[in-house]
């Protein structure tokens, strides 16, 4: 990112829930989830199919029943609202479905105190999220994207209770395009009565490309695989199943890819490791 072109603005045609209204403080703290995604623009050739992975809601497995994500079907509904802001971006801004990089952070935001927020390697900026305030309807943030000690864009964004919106930017024609997606009152926070008041998200440090089956791109099949993930302390799925898929072959291909990554585990705010349950959306698109 070496023209420093940056553009920090509510995309008000991709946020959900997005008001703008005065927030008046509310209270002390305001659980939060905010999600750092940065993409690139395609190049000259145009692939004709691909895999655009989203990972989802995280829950600490302390906070929901053995076995299973809490609340499952909520989780399956929310992670699949998430998956279609992230596809509506990146069809918007013909972003390159292979080069797509997620981080996200959960906290119990605090009205007045800045919150740095998980900066992907692909992107040499800092981001950091201040609560401005809140009442039982609206939440007012800060966001703030810095290189160095340098502030590059400064967004105020007010966003619903239980809402989403998204705070976007790009660097230049060809660098990364970045969004910040904030939640107040994720789902997480919601059915899950976990102990934990801020968690860093799991992430990944073993990748492997998922396999679009050519059987299923001869017969146009397309879809979302949506997965569950049990990641253990050291990072390590130790179970995988399919929630919702539309074809037993892309079902097999996400397993197949999931099953071989590896992850930094999700840890406390003091830096304990943290079993956790999440999803993984695997979206299979015919360009």
């Amino acid at each position: 990112m070496n023209r420093r072109r940056l553009t920090l603005t509510l995309l008000g045609g991709l946020a959900l829930g997005g008001a703008v209204t005065h927030a008046d403080p509310g209270g002390p703290a305001l659980p939060t989830s905010y999600t750092v995604l940065v993409g690139f623009p395609l190049g000259e050739e145009t692939a004709s199919a691909g895999v655009l992975l989203v990972p989802g809601t995280v829950i600490p497995v302390a906070g929901a029943p053995s076995g299973a994500p809490a609340d499952e079907l909520g989780v399956v509904e929310e992670s699949l609202a998430f998956t279609r802001v992230v596809e509506k971006l990146w069809h918007t801004f013909r972003l390159d479905l292979s080069r797509q990089f997620q981080q996200g952070r959960y906290v119990q935001a605090v009205v007045g105190e800045s919150v740095e927020l998980p900066a992907p390697d692909e992107a040499d900026v800092r981001f950091t999220a201040e609560l401005l305030g809140f009442d039982a309807s609206v939440a007012t943030y800060r966001i703030v994207f810095r290189e160095g000690e340098t502030v590059v864009a400064d967004s105020t964004v007010n966003v619903e209770r239980q809402g989403r919106a998204v705070v976007g930017g790009m660097d230049g024609e060809s660098a990364p395009y970045i969004f910040v997606v904030v939640e107040p009152d994720p789902p997480r926070s919601r059915p899950v009565p976990f102990d934990e008041e801020a968690f860093t998200e799991p992430r990944k440090t073993r990748h492997v490309n998922p396999i679009y089956p050519k059987s299923a791109k001869e017969e146009r099949v397309q879809g979302i695989v949506l997965l569950s993930v049990a990641l253990d302390t050291e990072g390590t799925p130790s179970d995988v199943r399919v929630l919702r898929s539309p074809d037993p072959r892309l079902s097999e291909a996400a397993l197949e890819c999931a099953r071989q990554w590896r992850w930094e585990p999700a840890r406390t705010s003091d830096g304990k490791a943290l079993p956790v349950y999440f999803t993984l959306t695997f979206n299979f698109v015919l360009q």
